[in-house]
C-alpha cells in the first residue's frame, strides 16, 4: 500500500493543482490534499471501502488488531520528523519490521514467520499460473 499512497496522493494533487491553475492562471499557494488523508485511504477508509470498517482499518477494542511495525531508524526514514509524512512518502515494504495480523505474530525482524514458506510460495505460483491460463492473459 505504500506505492498506492503515494500514487493516489500525487495523483489528486494533480488534478487539484490544474484545477486552480486552470481557474486562475497562477499555481496553488497550498497543498491540497495532506497526508495523514491518503494514510487514511490505505486504513480506515479502504476498510469502509471493503464494507470491514467495523472489523478492520484502525486500532479499536474488538478489531481484528492488524498492526504494521516500521524501522524509523532505516536511511531512508531518518530522520522521522513527521510520522505520517515519513510513512506515506518515503517509507516501503523494505522498512516493515513486525507485522501482527489479527493479534498474530506474523512477521519478526524482517523475516516472515509462516511455516512451511516454500510451499506456500509453490502455491501462490500455481494459483499465479492456473489465473492467469485462464484468462488468457499470457497468450
Amino acid at each position: 500500500m505504500f506505492t498506492n499512497m503515494r500514487m493516489a496522493l500525487q495523483a489528486q494533487r494533480n488534478l487539484d493543482n490544474k484545477a486552480v491553475i486552470a481557474k486562475s492562471g497562477k499555481a496553488p499557494e497550498r497543498i491540497s490534499i495532506a497526508c495523514r488523508e491518503a494514510l487514511e485511504w490505505a486504513t480506515i477508509a479502504g476498510a469502509r471501502m471493503a464494507g470491514l470498517e467495523q472489523r478492520i482499518g484502525s486500532l479499536a477494542p474488538g478489531k481484528q488488531a492488524d498492526i504494521v511495525l516500521l524501522r524509523a531508524d532505516d536511511l531512508n526514514l531518518t530522520p522521522v520528523i513527521d510520522p505520517v509524512h515519513s510513512i506515506v512518502l518515503h517509507a516501503g515494504p523494505t522498512n516493515v519490521d513486525t507485522v501482527f495480523v489479527a493479534g498474530r505474530l506474523v512477521k519478526r525482524r524482517g523475516t516472515l514467520l509462516y511455516r512451511d514458506l516454500a510451499r506456500r510460495k509453490s502455491e501462490l505460483a500455481a494459483a499465479s499460473a492456473a489465473l492467469l491460463a485462464r484468462s488468457r492473459i499470457l497468450h
